[in-house]
């Protein structure tokens, strides 16, 4: 970057390496030597939160990720925050790009993945097999909104983490994921690698 002799593309991926190890993460040491582009990246990179299983398995096979990688690159929402466009005024969502990003966010919830956004750990996959387990269990007798609190803690999933529980060899990742941490973990180094090379 500037004088420094390291791109801004370097940059971004050692960066974003050294925050997953800062949150408790793996350490993956990445290499440099990336070029910088000198035209805009495409739009709309980022896969969709609405994707389901199978659009979100077709994204990441365009990119050369096998099933566990990607599973394991979606394993990144254990950490930060998603907006939530619930309570987002009608003249916001209509407007466009920037503006639309700008004011969704100042009028959007601020929603967290899991209970432990500042943690890279295995918890995400945990909260999938746990809306997994809540779909299963009987319907209360009382409406949502009739209930005391004090029930079980919110889970804020996008419709593409829950579509990993549809799809039997996804589901097989996350379980796996959600019990050894350390598998997680190695798979997603790669994953990253393979992401930012």
């Amino acid at each position: 970057v500037g004088k420094c002799q390291v791109s801004w593309a370097d940059a971004i991926a050692v960066s974003g390496a050294a925050v997953v190890e800062a949150l408790g993460g793996p350490k993956i040491d990445v290499p440099t030597g990336r070029k910088d582009v000198t035209m805009e990246d495409a739009e709309n990179r980022l896969p969709d939160g609405s994707l389901t299983s199978g659009a979100i398995r077709d994204y990441f096979r365009q990119l050369g990720f096998s099933d566990e990688e990607l599973v394991a690159l979606l394993g990144a929402h254990t950490i930060g925050r998603w907006t939530s466009l619930l309570g987002v005024q009608p003249a916001c969502m209509a407007e466009e790009g920037l503006k639309f990003w700008i004011c969704s966010r100042e009028q959007g919830r601020r929603l967290p993945f899991t209970s432990r956004p500042t943690l890279f750990n295995n918890d995400y996959f945990k909260d999938v097999l746990e809306f997994e387990r809540r779909q299963k269990m009987p319907r209360p007798a009382k409406r949502y909104k009739d209930r005391a609190d004090g029930g079980l803690p919110a889970l804020y999933l996008l419709p593409s983490d829950i579509g990993l529980l549809y799809d039997a060899a996804l589901h097989r990742q996350v379980e796996k994921f959600a019990l050894d941490q350390a598998a997680f973990f190695a798979a997603f180094s790669t994953a990253y690698l393979k992401l930012v090379s």
